[in-house]
């Protein structure tokens, strides 16, 4: 991801300058866009972009020192507005993320 970032030289300027979720939305963007889900089912390839989205999240948190809180919000309000629908279509987060549900004490 870093080494993605140093290659658009306007993204991470822009990204150093101050992290908007104008900025977290492109980067975000412009990483899933380069994933290869071809030949996977929706459920599959959906599933896998939602977790790399999540994965996304956690590695700008690392990359900068914005503050942590924020960028979590940021990565909260994308999984909103990109994935919610579809998740509840196909059954939550736990279905489609194969995540087995464990209570916790």
């Amino acid at each position: 991801m870093e080494r993605e970032l140093k290659k658009d030289k306007a993204l991470m300027n822009s990204f150093q300058d101050g992290l908007s979720y104008s900025v977290f939305k492109t980067i975000t963007d412009q990483f899933l866009r380069g994933v290869d889900t071809r030949g996977e089912s929706e459920v599959n390839a959906r599933g896998f972009k939602a977790a790399l989205a999540i994965d996304v999240t956690a590695k700008l948190t690392a990359i900068d020192n914005h503050p942590m809180n924020k960028v979590l919000g940021f990565g909260a309000k994308y999984l909103r507005e990109n994935f919610s629908p579809w998740i509840q279509q196909h059954g939550g987060w736990e279905k489609v993320l194969g995540i087995a549900h464990e209570e916790v004490d």
